[in-house]
C-alpha cells in the first residue's frame, strides 16, 4: 500500500503537498482506478519511490501483454501496452528540447514486440489514439532543462488525448509542467514518506520475500526504538538499506 496524497494544481513548493488534499492507501493500480486517474503527475523527494514504483508498473504491465500475446490469438488491440521513458533521456545534446517521442515508442515497439507482423508506425498510431498505451516519464528533475522539456510534454499531452500518462518529479521541481485543462482524469499527487504502519508493512513484506519473516520485527524494533534510525526509516530506500 502507498501512502497517497492529492495536491494543488499548480504546485507551489514553498507550501506543504502533504496538507493540501486527503490520503488514501492503497496499491497504486486500485488507486488509480477507484479515483479515474488517467493522467497522474506524481512527486515525492528522493529515494521515496518514484522512480521503482513506475518500473514496477511497467513491468507488471508488460509481462501481462506479453503472456497474453505469448500462444493465443489475443491481438495487440486488446491488451495496455507501457513505454517507461527518463526524461533525460527525451532530449537532444544540447538538452534544449525532445527528441521525437513518437520515433522513440516506435524503437521501443520494435524491441517490446518483436514478434507482431506488420507496420510498427500504424500500430503506434493506433496506440496514440486509444487508451491501451501507458506511457511514462520519469524523473523530470533531472531533466538538464525542465522547462524546455515540460513545455513539450505538455504539447504531446494535448495532440494525443487517448493514452494513460504518468510523469514523476521531484516535489521542488513540479512547477513547470501542468495538464492540459481539457484533459479528464489528471491528477497530481504525493507520495508520502512512510509512517510507522507503513514501515512495518514494507519489513514485513521484505521479511518473506527473503525468507526470514522472523527477523522482521527484530529489524522493527530496532528501527523504532532509535530516533536517528526512526527519523531516515521513513524514506524506503533507506529502509532498504537498514
Amino acid at each position: 500500500e502507498l501512502r497517497v496524497t492529492t495536491v494543488r494544481a499548480p504546485v507551489d513548493p514553498r507550501e506543504p503537498s502533504d496538507e493540501d488534499g486527503e490520503e488514501a492507501r492503497q496499491p497504486w493500480d486500485r488507486y488509480c482506478l477507484e479515483h479515474g486517474v488517467r493522467r497522474a503527475l506524481v512527486s515525492a523527494e528522493a529515494g521515496h519511490g518514484k522512480s521503482t514504483l513506475m518500473r514496477w508498473v511497467t513491468w507488471r504491465m508488460a509481462t501481462v501483454a506479453a503472456e497474453r500475446l505469448r500462444g493465443s490469438r489475443c491481438g495487440i488491440g486488446e491488451v495496455e501496452v507501457p513505454f517507461f521513458f527518463r526524461c533525460r533521456d527525451l532530449e537532444d545534446v544540447q538538452g534544449t528540447g525532445l527528441r521525437p517521442l513518437e520515433d522513440s515508442m516506435a524503437q521501443a515497439l520494435k524491441l517490446l514486440l518483436p514478434e507482431v507482423t506488420g507496420d510498427h508506425e500504424e500500430l503506434l498510431v493506433g496506440l496514440l489514439t486509444g487508451p491501451q498505451a501507458l506511457i511514462i516519464w520519469d524523473a523530470l528533475d533531472e531533466a538538464t532543462s525542465p522547462l524546455a522539456l515540460s513545455e513539450r510534454l505538455q504539447n504531446f499531452a494535448a495532440s494525443f488525448p487517448g493514452p494513460r500518462i504518468h510523469l514523476t518529479s521531484r516535489t521542488r521541481d513540479l512547477t513547470p509542467f501542468r495538464w492540459p485543462a481539457h484533459d479528464d482524469g489528471t491528477a497530481y499527487l504525493h507520495l508520502a514518506p512512510f509512517d510507522e504502519r507503513s514501515l512495518r508493512s514494507f519489513i514485513h513484506a521484505w521479511g518473506e520475500i527473503a525468507g526470514a519473516p522472523e527477523r522482521s520485527e527484530r529489524l522493527i524494533d530496532s528501527l523504532l526504538g532509535c530516533g536517528a534510525l526512526q527519523d531516515i526509516a521513513v524514506i524506503p530506500l533507506y529502509a532498504v538499506l537498514a
